[in-house]
């Protein structure tokens, strides 16, 4: 099969995102698989090989094939339980090497184009079954340790690393998909990865793991995030405009230990609270307007250093692709 571009066609008002972790479903025939034959088997240019477990009848349960690390390459397992055969990989780090920069969505359909010649077959029309839409950005300060995040009143969780105490992202998962927002070079830290990404290099994604959702907003097939004007990158941007994002301040040693005391805790999860319980007291009032003069002898600490929805939503621009593309 050919593929070929064609000319650039303007759509109005086109908002679209590259992707970063896929999950595929290619239709693949799996009689060849269900052999009691331990051989490795030769399929899409890949070479496929057996479980050590068996199905009842004695077939391989599953067959696998992947690469090294070094190559970014996609991962394959035929699973003949459940009757298919799944991709899974980082487009973005298939075509860069590394998720740790910028990543179009013109990029992002030419690591698909690259799936194609990979594997000998129509990438674009294979199922997606899970889909991470993200932007990559940096800021000069250390963003993790200054935020707090809340979505339609639930707090985001810490993201830490098994037996480690260290926060290197914030996360909500929902029913549908999760949220995060973490630091790329701690987390290839505490992964003990190379650390290649650049000082101040963040990932905000979300995860869409729930077929349900991709099927509402208009995504089947990978051919879907290309097509005219897909719901599912709008809806992106909605969680976006939805979040809560709040920004520790700076504040400086000389500040009195009262106004430092008042100013955590006007920024706690806690101050609602706080100030329910100190308004049905005697001295209520007044207590509550100590902390109230100290955030606003303050204010200026409270201004962040940066709008980082506003951050987000450009990133998130600067990856639009406002053409259209086929192919044959």
């Amino acid at each position: 099969m050919i593929y070929k571009r064609c000319e650039a066609q303007p759509f109005k008002d086109s908002k679209k995102m590259p992707v970063d972790f896929v999950k595929l479903q290619a239709p693949t025939d799996l009689w060849a698989f269900q052999t009691m034959d331990r051989k490795p088997i030769q399929y899409m240019n890949r070479l496929f090989r057996p479980s050590l477990t068996t199905t009842e009848v004695g077939f391989p349960k599953y067959w696998t094939s992947k690469v090294s690390d070094n190559e970014k390459g996609f991962y394959h397992k035929i699973d003949l339980v459940r009757g298919r055969h799944e991709l899974c990989n980082s487009l973005w780090k298939y075509y860069h090497g590394h998720n740790a920069c910028s990543f179009t969505l013109n990029e992002c359909f030419d690591a698909l184009e690259k799936l194609c010649l990979d594997v000998g077959e129509d990438a674009f029309q294979f199922v997606v079954n899970h889909l991470e839409i993200g932007v990559f950005f940096q800021v000069n300060f250390d963003l993790i340790q200054k935020v707090r995040m809340t979505y339609k009143n639930s707090a985001f969780d810490a993201m830490k690393k098994s037996k480690s105490r260290e926060v290197y992202g914030w996360r909500l998962q929902l029913t549908q998909f999760e949220i995060k927002l973490y630091d790329v070079r701690a987390k290839q830290r505490l992964a003990k990865e190379v650390i290649d990404a650049p000082v101040g290099s963040y990932r905000f994604e979300i995860k869409y793991y729930d077929k349900k959702i991709l099927r509402k907003m208009g995504v089947k097939v990978t051919e879907d995030l290309f097509i005219g004007e897909c719901p599912l990158f709008i809806h992106w941007q909605n969680v976006v405009q939805t979040i809560v994002f709040e920004l520790f301040p700076d504040i400086p040693s000389g500040l009195k230990t009262s106004d430092i005391k008042n100013l955590c805790l006007y920024l706690s999860d806690g101050f609602e609270e706080f100030q329910r319980i100190v308004k049905q007291k005697p001295s209520g009032k007044t207590d509550l307007a100590r902390v109230k003069d100290s955030v606003e002898r303050n204010r200026m600490l409270l201004d962040g250093k940066i709008n980082l929805k506003e951050l987000l939503l450009e990133a998130f621009n600067s990856s639009l692709l406002l053409c259209g593309k086929k192919y044959t």
